[in-house]
């Protein structure tokens, strides 16, 4: 992701910490919620149907009855009150932490993308050095076909350029880890392996035996 602001966004949607910091904040949401639904009154209704053989005074074999109650706890004690405000206080830490979770991940971002452009800018510088350091024993190797160099500086020319080619290797493998960091940072990286194929495992098999 070329843009940092895209790069920054992408990650408070795709990484699972801030995702799990978001559902804390429903959770305790929801849990106020409850709270609050004691306020309400609780709202009760029954119904029976009864059916026999013979017809009773009324000459009727059935009968019916709806029934219909209603219960409001006013006061008790305070009891709501605190739960309401424990509660709107978890919703206070949960945002805290919903906060700290984005902020994190934006400054993980940001090092990240930091870390791979300073990688990629030392891959340049070694990968020069090893374009000038092959110059360089090239152009030593020449000199003592000629009979102007000794053995020992085409010796040391072959190991500034073995040395030059380790160090470029050595940022290549820097810029690939700082790859897979910025992936991290922004919720792309997955350190699960893929399952294997089942049937190109069987396919295999089949061919071994």
């Amino acid at each position: 992701m070329a843009d940092p602001a895209s790069a920054e966004a992408h990650a408070l949607e795709a990484r699972f910490d801030v995702a799990a910091s978001r559902v804390g904040v429903d959770v305790a949401r929801g849990q106020r919620r409850a709270v609050a639904a004691r306020y309400l009154p609780n709202l009760a209704a029954t119904g029976t149907y009864n059916l026999s053989n013979a017809g009773g005074f009324t000459g009727q074999n059935s009968s019916w009855s709806v029934g219909l109650g209603v219960s409001w706890t006013l006061f008790d004690g305070g009891l709501r009150e605190a739960q309401l405000r424990e509660a709107s206080g978890r919703i206070a830490e949960a945002n805290a932490a919903l906060r700290a979770a984005e902020e994190k991940a934006r400054d993980e971002v940001r090092r990240a993308r930091d870390d791979l452009e300073t990688t990629e800018k030392n891959l340049t510088t070694a990968q020069e050095q090893v374009v000038v350091a092959r110059e360089s024993a090239q152009q030593v190797k020449h000199s003592f076909e000629l009979g102007a160099a000794t053995y020992l500086e085409v010796s040391d020319a072959n190991s500034a350029l073995a040395q030059a080619e380790l160090a470029a290797v050595a940022e290549s493998l820097n810029v690939r880890l700082a790859r897979l960091e910025l992936a991290r940072a922004v919720g792309d990286f997955d350190p699960t392996p893929a399952a294997p194929d089942t049937e190109a495992v069987r396919s295999s098999a089949s061919q071994g035996s």
